[in-house]
C-alpha cells in the first residue's frame, strides 16, 4: 500500500503539484493519443500491475468476486482493446492456485508466478511451501519448482536464458517468533539461488552480498542489464549485470520535496519513473520523470492529464496505459508519446 506524501510549494508550476527547484522548467503536459479503447475486463475488477511482452501485448492478473471470494484470472489485451482470458493450468495435486505473491511476463509472452502452495490439498489454509511456476503463453504449465527456503518476494523478473531475478525476504523460525532475512539475486529455473547481488559498496543499506533489501521494481534493459528501483531513503536505480554484480548506481533527481517513486521502466537507454504525491485532484498527483539510463541525468518531466497504470514503455518514448472509468468501473487501453 502506498503512503500519500505532502507536497511542498516551491513556486515552479501553476498547479497543486509542484516540482523541486532542480527542475528548471515546468513539466511537459502529456495526453493520450485520442480516445482509449475499451477492453473486455469485467467492470470493477481488481487489477494487478499490468505488463507487456516484446510485441506490446498487455497482460494483467485481475480478480473478480465469485461465491463469496475473489476469483483470479489472467487477461491478454491487444492495442485495439480486444481481450483474451488465459486459463492457467491447475497445479498437480492442488485444489487451487495457492496464494500468488507475484506475477511476471517474459518477452516471449510466457507467464511466470511465485506462489505459496498448500502441502496438504485438503487443508489449503495451512502454511505450505513457496514455488516458482512457468506457463506457456496459452496457460499450459511448463515447470514447477519449490524454493529451498520460505521465500516472500518483493520483485521478480524472468531472464531470457531461463533464470530469473528475485528479491525479498526469507522467513525462518526464531526464539521470539520468525526472523526475516533479506535476499536478492539470480535464481536458476529450478528456483535455486545461484548468485547473490554483490558489489564494492552496500546496496540499499544491506551488507555486500545480502542483496538489495529495498528493491521495489526490476526491469530488463535493452543492454541486457537489470535495472532495480530501490526506495529506502530516496529513489535510486541500481544497474546489475546478469552475473549478479551491481555495476553502477544512479541517484535520481526527484520531483517532490518528499515523494514516493511507485514504478519504473527502461527502454531505449532511458528510464521512466512514476512519482506520486498528495494533491487536491488525483490527476495532479502524478509526475513522470524521464532520465538517461547511463548517467541518471534528468531529461524531461511530464505531467499526465490522465490517471492510469503504465503497462509498456517501448522505443524510449511510447507508452501503453490502462485507464479506468471512475463511474462505470470499466478499463480501457490507450497510448501516449514522450516527446
Amino acid at each position: 500500500m502506498r503512503i500519500a506524501v505532502r507536497l511542498v510549494f516551491l513556486g515552479i508550476i501553476s498547479s497543486s503539484l509542484f516540482l523541486k527547484a532542480q527542475l528548471l522548467q515546468p513539466p511537459v503536459p502529456l495526453q493520450l493519443n485520442g480516445e482509449p479503447r475499451p477492453t473486455q475486463l469485467p467492470p470493477g475488477a481488481t487489477i494487478g500491475s499490468p505488463q507487456c511482452d516484446s510485441s506490446g501485448q498487455v497482460y494483467v492478473r485481475y480478480a473478480t468476486p465469485a461465491n463469496g471470494s475473489l476469483q483470479s484470472n489472467v487477461a491478454r489485451i491487444e492495442a485495439d482493446g480486444s481481450t483474451q482470458t488465459i486459463s492457467l493450468a491447475p497445479l498437480p495435486g492442488a485444489q487451487n492456485d495457492g496464494h500468488i505473491f507475484i506475477f511476471a511476463v517474459d518477452n516471449d509472452g510466457s507467464l511466470h508466478e511465485i506462489a505459496r502452495v498448500a502441502d496438504d490439498p485438503d487443508q489449503p489454509d495451512v502454511s505450505g511451501h513457496v514455488e516458482y511456476m512457468r506457463f506457456d503463453s496459452d496457460g499450459d504449465l511448463r515447470s514447477q519448482s519449490a524454493f529451498a527456503d520460505d521465500f516472500i518476494p518483493s520483485s521478480f523478473l524472468p531472464l531470457p536464458n531461463g533464470d530469473f531475478f528475485a528479491a525479498g525476504i526469507t522467513l525462518e523460525p526464531a526464539s521470539d517468533g520468525v526472523s526475516e532475512n533479506p535476499v536478492g539475486g539470480i535464481f536458476s529455473p529450478d528456483a535455486q539461488l545461484q548468485r547473490h547481488l554483490h558489489s564494492g559498496f552496500s546496496s540499499g543499506g544491506a551488507k555486500d552480498g545480502d542483496g538489495s533489501t529495498s528493491c521495489q521494481t526490476v526491469r530488463l534493459g535493452d543492454d541486457g542489464d537489470l535495472y532495480l528501483l530501490t526506495t529506502a531513503d530516496h529513489a535510486t536505480v541500481e544497474v546489475v549485470n546478469q552475473a549478479g554484480r551491481i555495476i553502477r548506481k544512479l541517484e535520481l533527481h526527484e520531483p517532490f520535496e518528499t515523494d514516493v517513486a511507485s514504478d519504473m521502466w527502461v527502454s531505449g537507454n532511458r528510464l521512466l519513473v512514476v512519482y506520486e504525491g498528495e494533491a487536491d485532484k488525483i490527476e495532479d498527483s502524478h509526475v513522470y520523470m524521464l532520465y538517461d539510463a547511463q548517467s541518471g541525468e534528468l531529461i524531461r518531466a511530464y505531467k499526465p492529464n490522465f490517471v492510469g497504470s503504465i503497462a509498456c514503455f517501448q522505443d524510449g518514448e511510447s507508452l501503453s496505459v490502462l485507464v479506468r472509468d471512475a463511474t462505470a468501473g470499466t478499463v480501457s487501453i490507450g497510448t501516449a508519446d514522450l516527446q
